[in-house]
């Protein structure tokens, strides 16, 4: 507006050019300027008007161009959006392809490798599928050979089962013959010692003379042991041989040895104990002293399985071998190497208080128990009974139905032993156990006939022995267990071994089975 009037007060006449391209021109006298004013105000007004609606369409546009600017945004940004999580998606299936191509590029690694190692075992395969197509083949060839060769082996075998059958029964009839020919050397040693019954009645004792012989023979050992070794007390062992050792060990298993010679009556129990156990193994328990011929023995095993009573035909043949001269020299020898045996023994023991007078007074002694023991074997033997001798392990429970406690002063000079306590157990075996089996009538079990107990000596819990637990254990393994009383051939246990029966009586091995046997 201003740029108009400035113009329109320049100069009357002059021309000028409006916006909308209309010239406009101001005359000088005052009507025309009149008009030419209310013109030029008519025309400002429109075009103030035009400006105004100009500037109202402008704010409009302007208005719709920051909304369209702004919903563009809005878009593009929802689109950015949009595209970036596709993009996150695409890289994150980007990296799993990656990772699975990667897992199958090791697949496919290990895939070759296994392929190479196949390839090889394919190879060997091939190799040993030809060889043993090749084995195959001369095995089939051997197989032919060896069906013709059977086939020629059936035929022979067909003409052979008829002379198989024919031997099996001879073989048949041989062991009835043999059952029969048995019945009969049965009958023939019955009526033998029927016939020759009056030189068997001499030899036969009765238990009580044999229980007597057994008493006077453990005094006699025990008189010995008592005259002869540890008239004084020894503070350290005695020599000893790694024999005697065990020796001692076997009939006081378990025991202190410097305690037992610490005491003078046990020192010497033990060496009574040695010499009897010696007596029971080489003399009482093998057959006739360990002189009746292997032949004998095991045709008695054949035709007596009672373990009771010897067969009439070996207690004849017992009475005849007796008394021949060979019998006597060989009963001799085992006398004399038997008490030398024992003399070299117990020489360590009563080395220190021996000289050769006393020696020698000693050794003749022994020998006179040894050839007494021997001819009580000797006598045992001829009886129609078998003898059972039992040594009774260290720590067994002491029962006096089987037993006697030789352990005090008392015992030791008399005959009349004083009961032990229930809590009683074995501390050292002096003599064994002697006792036989005998028939009931009914057929049933065989009862036990004691002919002379056992002499033990015993400790209970409270007291306090000279024979004491190594490492606080008296009884060794072997009596933990339970081991009952076992007959022997020498020191080796029977098979049928020895225990306690329901009614707690001793059983004792029988001949069935190979058991031990007495004299």
């Amino acid at each position: 507006m201003q740029h108009y009037i400035k113009r329109w007060g320049e100069g009357i006449g002059e021309r000028i050019t409006l916006d909308e391209g209309k010239e406009v021109v101001f005359v000088g006298d005052s009507r025309k300027k009149k008009e030419g004013s209310r013109e030029l105000k008519q025309r400002l007004e429109y075009v103030e008007n035009k400006l105004s609606n100009t500037e109202r369409e402008n704010s409009t546009l302007k208005n719709k161009h920051q909304e369209t600017l702004r919903q563009l945004e809005e878009a593009t940004k929802a689109q950015e959006k949009k595209q970036a999580s596709k993009l996150a998606d695409i890289k994150s299936d980007y990296s799993k392809l990656e990772d699975e191509h990667k897992a199958t590029l090791c697949r496919l690694d290990k895939v070759e490798n296994e392929k190479k190692k196949y390839l090889a075992k394919y190879r060997q395969a091939s190799e040993r599928c030809n060889s043993l197509s090749t084995e195959y083949k001369d095995l089939s060839r051997k197989h032919n050979d060896l069906s013709r060769k059977h086939n020629d082996l059936s035929g022979t075998n067909k003409s052979q089962e008829g002379e198989i059958r024919r031997l099996q029964v001879i073989i048949d009839k041989m062991k009835v013959e043999l059952a029969t020919r048995l019945g009969q050397i049965d009958k023939f040693a019955t009526d033998i010692a029927r016939q020759n019954q009056r030189v068997n009645t001499s030899a036969i004792r009765d238990d009580d003379h044999f229980g007597r012989e057994f008493a006077n023979l453990a005094k006699d050992i025990r008189n010995w042991s008592f005259t002869h070794f540890f008239k004084h007390a020894n503070a350290t062992l005695p020599e000893m041989s790694e024999g005697l050792g065990e020796a001692i060990r076997e009939i006081a298993k378990g025991a202190n040895l410097l305690d037992i010679f610490k005491n003078r009556a046990t020192s010497r129990r033990v060496v009574a104990g040695l010499v009897a156990n010696k007596l029971k193994k080489h003399l009482f328990v093998p057959p006739l002293l360990g002189l009746l011929p292997m032949p004998f023995y095991e045709f008695e095993k054949m035709i007596e399985k009672t373990g009771v009573q010897k067969s009439p035909w070996l207690s004849q043949a017992i009475s005849v071998i007796v008394k021949d001269e060979e019998f006597e020299r060989q009963f001799g020898e085992r006398v004399c190497n038997l008490s030398k045996d024992l003399s070299e023994m117990l020489r360590g023991l009563a080395a220190r208080e021996s000289n050769e007078s006393s020696a020698s007074k000693r050794d003749q002694k022994l020998q006179n128990i040894v050839e007494r023991a021997a001819k009580l074997a000797r006598d045992l033997s001829q009886q129609p009974y078998w003898f059972y001798f039992h040594r009774f392990p260290t720590g067994e429970p002491f029962d006096p139905n089987y037993m006697e406690d030789v352990g005090t002063e008392a015992s030791m000079e008399e005959d009349d032993l004083g009961p032990c306590h229930s809590d009683c157990k074995v501390s050292l075996s002096v003599f064994p156990l002697v006792c036989r089996l005998e028939h009931v009538e009914d057929g049933g079990r065989p009862v036990t006939s004691i002919i002379n107990r056992a002499w033990v000596t015993v400790e209970t819990e409270e007291s306090e022995t000279v024979v004491e637990q190594e490492g606080g254990d008296m009884a060794s393994e072997e009596a933990k267990g339970g081991v009952e009383p076992q007959g022997e051939h020498s020191s080796e246990p029977s098979e049928d071994g020895g225990g306690k029966g329901p009614r707690g009586e001793w059983e004792f091995p029988t001949l069935r089975n190979g058991g031990s046997w007495g004299a």
